[in-house]
């Protein structure tokens, strides 16, 4: 993914959905993702029980 884009949220739930069968490295070179990303929203996740995106971010 290029540098700066947000993450959409169907590749933030295949991240979780690939995180039970293949590590990090695999999942990066599947979804085009950065390591960086991938560990973001597995911690988030972890914590929260869904992934980042605006549609479950508190109103402004």
């Amino acid at each position: 993914m290029p540098q700066g884009q947000k993450t959409s949220s169907e590749i933030q739930w295949a991240i979780i959905q690939l995180s039970r069968m293949l590590d990090q490295d695999q999942i990066s070179a599947a979804l085009n993702a950065s390591n960086c990303t991938i560990q973001q929203v597995q911690v988030y996740f972890c914590a929260y029980g869904t992934v980042p995106n605006e549609d479950n971010q508190p109103e402004k």
